[in-house]
């Protein structure tokens, strides 16, 4: 006979809004910075694997692209700084 066992861990509710508001995002350890206008750009990693960033050198090609924000994507990315709520930084987009 098969027994089949329940997961009895609790699945993860989705946060009410007051909770949702309340969270301080922060930002993935990327490399990044501000454009001439303004902008953000983030350097993005293609590869992780050793496989893959040898085969980026073995065709010259560089193992990252970059990621251009617009303006209001600019403003979320430098408030998620792990200080500032989801409220704050909605606040800030209003401004």
């Amino acid at each position: 006979m098969l027994v089949i066992k329940k997961n009895k861990s609790k699945k993860q509710q989705t946060p009410t809004e007051k909770e949702f508001l309340k969270y301080t995002p922060k930002r993935v350890n990327l490399e990044w910075k501000l454009n001439d206008e303004g902008l953000i750009e983030i350097k993005i990693p293609k590869f992780k694997s050793k496989f893959g960033k040898s085969f980026c050198r073995i065709i010259k090609k560089d193992n990252f692209f970059i990621g251009n924000m617009d303006k209001i994507g600019s403003i979320i990315w430098q408030n998620c700084n792990g200080k500032n709520t989801v409220k704050d930084i909605l606040e800030i987009i209003q401004e």
